[in-house]
C-alpha cells in the first residue's frame, strides 16, 4: 500500500467527511492526526468527537492523536503541526477538511462572520499547508487534499425544488455567497500550490463535492429525504485514491461528483480483477 506507515493530518475529523476520510487513510495502513474542537459529546448538536474518532482508527490497528485546536486561530495552526511531528515524527499527508458556513446574504453577513469563515476555510488551509511542507519535504515528498464543493462556481437555481437547497438558500441567502467564494479561493489555492511545490515532490489536489449525507447535515435537516446523496465513505475512497497518486501524474486536479463517480468505478472494477 502506498500509504502503509505515513503519517496524516486531517482537519475537522469528528465527524462527516473528515471522519469517513480519516478512517479509510487507516484502512490503507495510515497514522492519523485527528483535529478539531469537539471533545465531548454535544447535547444540542450532531454526534462525534475527535477522540471518538481516534477510538475507531485504533481499533483498525493504526496509531492516532487527538489534536483539539480552533483552526481559525493560527497559534492552534502552528500548535497542531508542531504536536504532530513531535508524536509521530513527521508528516506526509494534510487533508483541509474544516470548514463552516454563515446566515445571511451578502447584504446582510457581518464582517465578523466573514472573516471567520475566510479564516477557517481558507487562511488555515494556505497556514496548515505553508507549516507542513518542512517535514514533507524531508520526508521525501508528501500529498495535500484541499475541501472545496460545487458551489464554487454554481449558483443554486432558486426554482430547484429539492428541499435543502430551498432551506440552505433561505439561510445562506441565494448565491450561498461567502461559503461559496471561500471554495472558489480554495480551487485556486490549489491550482497555484500545485505549481508551488511539486518540485519537491508534494502533490495538491482538490475535492468538491455535492450534498453529502453528513452527521451535521442530519442533524440540522432531519426532515429531509438524503436517500439520492452522497456519502461520505465514498468521498473518502476517492480522496484517499489521490492521495496515494504519483505526484508528478496526479497534481493540480480538483474533482466533482462526475469524475468521483468514474473513479469509484475503477476502484471497484480493480478490487473484482
Amino acid at each position: 500500500m502506498r500509504l502503509a506507515n505515513k503519517v496524516a493530518i486531517v482537519t475537522g475529523a469528528s465527524r462527516g467527511l473528515g471522519k469517513a476520510t480519516s478512517l479509510e487513510l487507516a484502512r490503507q495502513g495510515a497514522d492519523v492526526a485527528i483535529v478539531g474542537r469537539t471533545v465531548k459529546p454535544a447535547t444540542d448538536g450532531p454526534p462525534g468527537t475527535i477522540h471518538e474518532t481516534v477510538s475507531e482508527i485504533e481499533g483498525l490497528g493504526r496509531r492516532a492523536l487527538a489534536v483539539k485546536a480552533d483552526i481559525s486561530i493560527d497559534d492552534d495552526v502552528v500548535r497542531m503541526v508542531e504536536e504532530v511531528t513531535s508524536h509521530f515524527g513527521g508528516v506526509d499527508i494534510l487533508v483541509n477538511n474544516a470548514s463552516i458556513g454563515t446566515t445571511g446574504d451578502i447584504s446582510t453577513t457581518s464582517i465578523e462572520d466573514w472573516d471567520a469563515c475566510m479564516a477557517i476555510n481558507i487562511r488555515s488551509q494556505f497556514l496548515a499547508t505553508k507549516l507542513c511542507v518542512p517535514s514533507m519535504r524531508e520526508r521525501g515528498g508528501g500529498a495535500i487534499l484541499n475541501m472545496s464543493s460545487y458551489l464554487a462556481l454554481q449558483v443554486p437555481d432558486p426554482d430547484d425544488p429539492d428541499p435543502i437547497m430551498r432551506k440552505s438558500t433561505e439561510a445562506s441567502g441565494p448565491g450561498i455567497t461567502v461559503y461559496s467564494t471561500t471554495k472558489a479561493a480554495i480551487q485556486r489555492f490549489t491550482l497555484g500550490a500545485a505549481a508551488d511545490l511539486g518540485r519537491f515532490g508534494i502533490s495538491v489536489n482538490c475535492v468538491a463535492p455535492s450534498w453529502t449525507e453528513t452527521e451535521g447535515l442530519d442533524w440540522w435537516f432531519p426532515e429531509i429525504d438524503k436517500s439520492s446523496w452522497e456519502r461520505p465513505e465514498e468521498w473518502a475512497r476517492v480522496i484517499v485514491f489521490l492521495l496515494g497518486c504519483d505526484p508528478k501524474r496526479v497534481t493540480g486536479h480538483i474533482v466533482y461528483s462526475e469524475e468521483a463517480q468514474l473513479i469509484l468505478e475503477a476502484l471497484a472494477q480493480g478490487r473484482e480483477q
